[in-house]
């Protein structure tokens, strides 16, 4: 039997209520070089986290999600990934363990997306980092 190597880049989860806007993220990040971006629902949150699934950042609307906000992002933390809210609402002025987390409000732009991504980019993605400033700068003001 043949072992399967895993993917070394940057792996990307995007967890929404509303498949469309998940696919959306998915197309804004799906370009930059060695990143693998997939899609899921939030009534799948607990159990992608229970599996363990391997992502370094997870973009995530917490409202449809029956837990707190500080128990999403522990049980995500945990699993070794960066989280990033998505919402409807103006970004919250979360204080204390989550005013690290950075939010994008919808609907997005891939410019928002970008720089949401830049804040909590992995130190071992330095290609990605690279891209994702270059994508900035093209964007515009």
């Amino acid at each position: 039997m043949q072992s399967q190597a895993q993917p070394t880049g940057l792996r990307i989860l995007s967890i929404e209520e509303e498949y469309l806007i998940a696919l959306d993220v998915q197309n804004a990040l799906s370009e930059l070089p060695g990143c693998q971006v997939d899609v899921d629902m939030s009534q799948n949150f607990e159990t992608l986290m229970a599996t363990g699934a391997d992502y370094q950042v997870v973009f995530i609307d917490p409202a449809p999600i029956n837990l707190t906000r500080q128990e999403i992002a522990e049980r995500i933390e945990a699993a070794g990934a960066s989280v990033i809210w998505t919402s409807l609402d103006a970004p919250s002025e979360d204080t204390g363990s989550l005013c690290h987390i950075p939010t994008v409000q919808k609907p997005f732009s891939d410019k928002a997306l970008l720089q949401a991504l830049q804040k909590v980019l992995p130190e071992n993605q330095p290609e990605v980092a690279r891209a994702v400033a270059a994508l900035l700068v093209a964007s515009g003001p």
